[in-house]
């Protein structure tokens, strides 16, 4: 089962899909309200920051020029009334990120499980269940954990770099350009840890969403593996897993805590360029102390949205992975399904009842190349009781299958009173069968609750 889940994991170009992407945060983006206050918040404080080191160098200036005077409390007035506003957009965007990647993970999930219940049972005979669990749990909360703070990174880092730039430009663009060289040197140190945090990322949530279909699996098996006394073999075939997981895992936390540090240690280098650059103009009196110390705080500011972007191109290429499997989900197109023709004359079935089922030479293939029937023929009326007599994978089961239509026939045709079942409506078909499955399943809840789970007016 797990090799067949490999085969799914189809790998993905080495970088991130900003097509993906933009599908996701538009999914996020419907709820308008948390995203005005989200981008608002973002924004707002990010234009905060870029002025705040403005203030900075006139309170200094105005204090060794003329002391703590009339001038200064004013300034000092307008630094705490900053911080004010400071506060309330963290605020903002924290409680609209959180309604945001809440209401992201619950539109993701809703739109995958609604997805997996229009799904032929082929869908389901490839896919293990613990693969499908995976799918709607653990990669729908990552990519909603990761969607806001992404959005929100985007707006503040580009106003903060595009205000801070614009800002020690202003204050003097001789030290400013030595600063703003840096950025084609972070830009590079990105691009090249790309694939490799992508690569081991992949290798990580595959191999996870493999232990996640061996549990499952084991826990359902349990009493055959006890009863042929395989518990040592099982622990085995787990602990080889479980020691790829470790392996990719080590790789891919290496990767992720070199990476921050080696773009970290190139943005300081913007602080040390203001000090060296700004001094010698101070020295000379060229430029005011309040100036210098302003450089430097925007040398640092420069470089936080750098680090904090790196740090999202990280988690963005973290949660591609998981990203691609819920999208992949949600995309995936029925194979059994109404043609248009159809839909368009459904409400003409409501009261209609199938009174003959006609088998007309059906052939049928789980597998391409193992045929299960051959050119099999049976017509069954109302009132008939039929029984199919054979050995296991004779056939018996997918004959009421393919009368159910939970698959299609692969070659013949499956008549309703005459009409290809193709062409009438695939609810109102499966509406009007009764079918008790080889494996029943019963939730965990009353008999009553049970029964009433096919019809929930049943008393």
């Amino acid at each position: 089962m797990n090799e067949v889940h490999d085969d799914l994991d189809a790998p993905a170009p080495g970088s991130i899909s900003f097509g993906l992407w933009k599908r996701i945060i538009g999914t996020a983006l419907e709820d308008r309200r948390s995203a005005v206050q989200l981008v608002g918040g973002g924004i707002g404080i990010a234009a905060i920051e870029s002025a705040r080191p403005l203030l900075n160098a006139a309170m200094i200036d105005e204090a060794i020029a003329h002391g703590m005077g009339e001038r200064f409390m004013w300034l000092a007035g307008a630094w705490a009334a900053l911080a004010l506003c400071f506060g309330a957009g963290v605020f903002l965007f924290i409680r609209a990120a959180g309604r945001i990647s809440a209401g992201l993970a619950f539109t993701l999930r809703e739109r995958a499980f609604a997805r997996l219940q229009e799904l032929q049972f082929g869908y389901f005979d490839r896919r293990p269940t613990g693969w499908l669990v995976s799918r709607v749990t653990s990669d729908c909360g990552k990519v909603s954990g990761i969607a806001p703070w992404v959005i929100l990174d985007t707006f503040w880092a580009t106003t903060i770099v595009s205000g801070s730039a614009a800002c020690m430009l202003w204050l003097d663009w001789r030290v400013a350009v030595w600063m703003i060289l840096l950025l084609p040197l972070l830009a590079a140190l990105a691009v090249l840890f790309q694939s490799r945090l992508l690569k081991s990322s992949r290798l990580v949530r595959r191999t996870n969403s493999r232990i996640t279909a061996f549990l499952s699996e084991g826990i359902a098996g349990v009493r055959t593996t006890k009863s042929l006394a395989r518990e040592g073999a099982a622990d085995a075939e787990f602990a080889v897993l479980t020691t790829e997981m470790e392996v990719h895992s080590m790789r891919n936390s290496f990767q992720s805590a070199v990476f921050v540090p080696v773009v970290t240690s190139a943005s300081f280098l913007g602080v040390a360029i203001a000090l060296w650059r700004g001094g010698l103009r101070v020295e000379t009196g060229e430029m005011s102390a309040g100036t210098l110390v302003a450089l430097m705080q925007y040398a640092l500011l420069f470089t936080w949205p750098i680090i904090d972007v790196s740090q999202r191109v990280v988690d963005l290429l973290s949660a591609q992975a998981a990203a691609e499997r819920v999208q992949s989900l949600i995309d995936t197109v029925p194979t059994i399904s109404d043609s248009d023709a159809v839909r368009a004359q459904a409400k003409d079935f409501s009261a209609a009842r199938i009174t003959r089922i006609t088998f007309e030479n059906v052939s049928f293939e789980y597998v391409a190349g193992e045929p299960v029937l051959s050119d099999f023929s049976l017509e069954a009326r109302v009132g008939d009781t039929i029984a199919f007599v054979g050995p296991t994978g004779a056939g018996k089961s997918t004959v009421v299958n393919l009368a159910a239509r939970f698959y299609e026939p692969t070659a013949g045709r499956i008549l309703l009173d005459g009409v290809d079942m193709r062409e009438r409506p695939l609810a109102w078909h499966q509406g009007r069968f009764g079918v008790v499955q080889q494996s029943p399943w019963l939730r965990n809840t009353s008999i009553l609750e049970n029964i009433r789970y096919g019809r929930l007016d049943a008393t």
